[in-house]
């Protein structure tokens, strides 16, 4: 068997054998939004330019304040640490930088020479594009159709499905068992959080009966894999979706405007999630990136604790210890409102976690 996929089992049948509690045990935050169903949705211009345009640069961080400021300028960040922020940005942001006194640095002229894919442009073609992963859930739920079924959970922008696959021992039946999400591609550009949930569906239904835990976690209970959140993006190789809204940025939970976000859940896509959390048990959660290699917990808008923090630290700790990733507070990493994250846990106490590998 493919000794990456092994790994990627093993850190989650660690981590699954810690879930055995139900949401009601969960100490949720107050802060509840009100408008968790609305319907804000409304059909927009697609304003995205190529990704060819858009540079990565590095901004000398100041202080706080310097976040902030960036941040407010509506550039897409990729990363922080002690001293420079990390953005994508247009040759207009960049002269707009510089016109407000900061000093961009630029660190790749695009993102295909940032990711080398402008010298090995077979690299490109390692990763499931729409298609390709289309093809593998349907082989998935059509090969082990005892365990895994495959659900249309809702569209995208341009019509593309936005599939859910459903793991567990009775996939027809809905049952009383804690259940489980792993999302990839919010961000249409991070190729490599597509591939992980693909690795782990595969791995649980090709060891289901012959791994005992594998067997014990698919009986009981009900793991849904959604390894494209943002199927359009991922069409066209860039970050947003298809109204150039960075989804990430558009969840309805302690929402700012951030990433260009008109409204809470303006795009079909956090429609399709928010709808899928609240049809479902949904206690555990993780939403796959690309840029850094941390896992980041809530919360990710306040640098308050949440009454989990305990639990919360411990379950990053497992996972941190077998991927060799650094467990961190998304607030002390930076401040993001409108995220998965917080919106799981403020509105229906799931502990989501992001991994960006």
């Amino acid at each position: 068997m493919n000794k990456k996929i092994v790994s990627v089992g093993t850190i989650f049948v660690l981590i699954l054998s810690l879930v055995n509690f139900s949401v009601t045990s969960l100490n949720i935050d107050k802060e509840i939004n009100n408008d968790l169903k609305e319907n804000t949705f409304e059909n927009q211009q697609n304003t995205f330019d190529n990704n060819f345009d858009i540079r990565i640069i590095s901004i000398p961080l100041i202080s706080n304040k310097t976040l902030q400021t960036i941040d407010s300028f509506d550039l897409d960040i990729i990363d922080v640490n002690e001293s420079f922020i990390i953005a994508y940005a247009t040759d207009e942001q960049i002269e707009y930088l510089l016109l407000k006194g900061f000093e961009p640095t630029i660190l790749y002229n695009n993102y295909n020479e940032m990711m080398g894919f402008d010298k090995y442009p077979e690299m490109l073609y390692s990763f499931h594009n729409y298609n390709e992963m289309t093809t593998e859930l349907q082989s998935i739920a059509s090969t082990y159709p005892s365990i895994a079924k495959l659900y249309e959970l809702g569209q995208s922008v341009q019509g593309r499905s936005i599939w859910g696959l459903k793991i567990t021992d009775n996939p027809n039946i809905e049952e009383n068992e804690v259940e489980l999400r792993y999302c990839g591609a919010h961000h249409g550009d991070e190729y490599m959080s597509v591939e992980i949930p693909l690795l782990f569906a595969w791995d649980l239904v090709q060891n289901y009966t012959i791994n005992p835990e594998i067997t014990d976690y698919v009986n009981n209970r009900e793991i849904w894999i959604i390894p494209m959140v943002n199927p359009d993006g991922r069409q066209m190789g860039q970050r947003r979706n298809a109204n150039n809204v960075d989804l990430n940025r558009d969840y309805g939970y302690m929402w700012s405007g951030a990433g260009s976000s008109p409204s809470p859940f303006s795009q079909p896509e956090t429609q399709t999630i928010r709808e899928h959390a609240l049809d479902n048990n949904i206690v555990l959660s993780y939403t796959y990136h690309t840029a850094a290699q941390y896992v980041n917990y809530v919360w990710n808008y306040k640098p308050q604790p949440t009454p989990d923090e305990p639990w919360i630290i411990m379950i990053s700790d497992v996972y941190g210890d077998f991927s060799g990733y650094v467990p961190i507070n998304g607030f002390d990493w930076y401040q993001t409102t409108g995220d998965t994250n917080d919106f799981s846990y403020g509105c229906y106490g799931g502990i989501d976690t992001t991994i960006e590998t």
